[in-house]
Formats: structure tokens, C-alpha cells, sequence
């Protein structure tokens, strides 16, 4: 079931592990996403930081085996000129922090976009041009109660 709040999706799940031979038991959580803003330090340029952070928990005990939820991660999102594209905007994604497992992820010390990752994923070249054009004609995107709304970005804005 899922539930839309402001800024936040949240998903309640039970699923039956019946296909894994565990007939009658039930793999059962949350997740969430949540978009946001933290207090930036000021050597990238900005004063805040745009965030979406994800968390999985269950309702299964695991302490025994690591603490803390299934995967928690807090991404950086940027809209930036490319100024190799006469000025295009280009939406990036960078991994500030995040929890797997029971292990900390480290961030690299360079800065990667994410978003390349994706896009290089694609085999198809054509469909590589057409997700890029989408993801950088989003303007905004935010969650309100009930709804997501995705505002499109004006094409002679670049």
C-alpha cells in the first residue's frame, strides 16, 4: 500500500515467500522516499542541498546479523548548465551518504554523477538521447498529499 504525504512517498509491504518454499510467511516492511534540503557547507557554492533519501526497514529482527535498517541513502540532486551543450541544463544525482546491510557506503572522494551511470546502462542510443531530454526537461519535481507533481522545464529556458 502506498501512501503520498508532502515530500514523501511511503510503502508498506508484505510479500508471501511462498516461491522461496517458506509457504505462510510473509516478507514484511516499509519504504519510504522523501525529498528535502540540508545545510550545505559552502565549498560546492550553495548555502543548501537538495536531497531524496530512501529507506527500506522490516518488521523481521536482525540484530544478530547487522543493526540498523536494509538499505538507507541520501542523494544529492543538481541542476546545472553543461557548458559543452551551449548552455543546456543537465539534472546530476550524487550519493551524499548511505547504510546497506548493515555497512556504511562511502561516498568517493571525486564526485560522481549517478545519473551517467543510468544513462550508460542503456544499450540503445536513441533511447539514451530520449531519457536525457526528459530528465533534463523536468523543471521540478514534488510530492504533496495525494499526488506527485512533475512540473516541465520552459524549452527556451535551455
Amino acid at each position: 500500500m502506498y501512501t503520498i504525504h508532502k515530500d514523501q512517498i511511503v510503502e508498506e509491504f508484505s510479500l508471501p515467500m511462498d516461491v522461496l518454499g517458506f509457504n505462510g510467511r510473509y516478507f514484511a516492511g516499509s519504504e519510504y522516499v522523501a525529498l528535502g534540503t540540508t545545510e550545505s557547507d559552502g565549498q560546492d557554492g550553495y548555502d543548501k542541498k537538495n536531497i531524496v533519501e530512501m529507506k527500506v526497514t522490516t518488521e523481521a529482527k536482525h540484530e544478530d546479523w547487522f543493526k540498523g535498517p536494509l538499505m538507507f541513502m541520501q542523494l544529492q540532486y543538481l541542476i546545472t548548465k553543461n557548458k559543452e551543450d551551449e548552455g543546456q541544463k543537465v539534472f546530476e544525482l550524487f550519493l551524499e551518504k548511505g547504510y546497506f546491510f548493515g555497512s556504511w557506503v562511502q561516498p568517493m572522494e571525486e564526485r560522481h554523477n549517478i545519473m551517467e551511470d543510468i544513462y550508460d546502462s542503456l544499450d540503445d542510443e536513441d533511447m539514451r538521447e530520449v531519457v536525457k531530454k526528459v530528465a533534463n526537461g523536468i523543471k521540478r519535481v514534488s510530492i504533496e498529499e495525494g499526488k506527485i507533481v512533475i512540473e516541465a522545464r520552459d524549452p527556451s529556458s535551455n
